[in-house]
């Protein structure tokens, strides 16, 4: 019987290939918008005006014209 003879390596041998893959990647994106819940509230507000009317009158001097030609 005839043995046959494999070459036998004591380390193990690591080997890197580099590789391009092309691949086209499409993303279909959902949006969804959760609506916030309504709020009502009561805030303690208090206005104080600082509002000073004063009514401003303004009249022309009365003119005096003669009635009946006098």
């Amino acid at each position: 019987m005839s043995e046959k003879i494999v070459e036998h390596y004591e380390t193990d041998c690591e080997f890197t290939f580099p590789i391009k893959l092309n691949i086209p990647v499409t993303v279909h994106p959902q949006v969804s918008v959760t609506p916030a819940n309504a709020v009502q509230e009561k805030l303690p507000i208090s206005f104080e005006p600082d509002i000073l009317l004063e009514p401003e009158v303004k009249s022309k001097k009365p003119v005096c014209q003669a009635l009946g030609g006098y």
